[in-house]
């Protein structure tokens, strides 16, 4: 499983002039990077959160199930972490992941028309899938909800209105 958070947006408008094809592409690379450090600080806190496995959809743990009894329940993953960690919160065990992914490291290309933003992640615990588990929670970290997508386009239209309006080609004809 790879360490990236992809991110894909298909822009539409502004054309670039003449000789101006690189500014652009700088451009777009400057604000689809503001859009993955938008992701990394403000919208990936949330997978830690109580709430997040409902909200996001997480594969459920073992012990999370209904009507579970006490003593099933306290020999679970769930009754485990609770009682040696003192939480019962998602993707967080140890809380080291979690830090780790606080670290940031976006990097964003833009070549031939084509723009791409890659988040890294540090916290390789992610790719940890225990044998005959449904967990897969480097796709649970990656989850982005559609009201998290409008925030995400929001941050790079943010960005990109002004660099866009710093390179526009101001050629202009005098006449007379």
């Amino acid at each position: 499983m790879s360490n990236l958070l992809h991110l894909k947006i298909k822009t539409q408008g502004f054309v670039p002039g003449r000789g101006q094809k690189t500014k652009f592409n700088d451009a777009l690379a400057a604000s689809y990077a503001a859009g993955g450090l938008y992701w990394q600080q403000k919208i990936m806190n949330r997978h830690f959160q109580s709430g997040a496995a409902q909200r996001y959809g997480y594969t459920p743990r073992k012990g999370e199930e209904p009507g579970i009894s006490k003593k099933r329940f306290w020999a679970s993953y769930t009754g485990r972490k609770l009682r040696e960690k003192g939480h019962k919160r998602p993707l967080v065990y140890s809380g080291r992941s979690e830090v780790l992914m606080q670290i940031p490291k976006v990097v964003a290309t833009a070549t031939g028309g084509r723009v791409s933003a890659k988040v890294y992640r540090f916290a390789n615990a992610f790719n940890f899938r225990p044998k005959n588990s449904q967990v897969d929670m480097a796709r649970e970290i990656s989850t982005v909800l559609s009201g998290e997508v409008e925030e995400i386009v929001a941050e790079i239209d943010r960005k990109l209105g002004p660099e866009l309006a710093a390179i526009q080609d101001k050629n202009e004809i005098k006449i007379g």
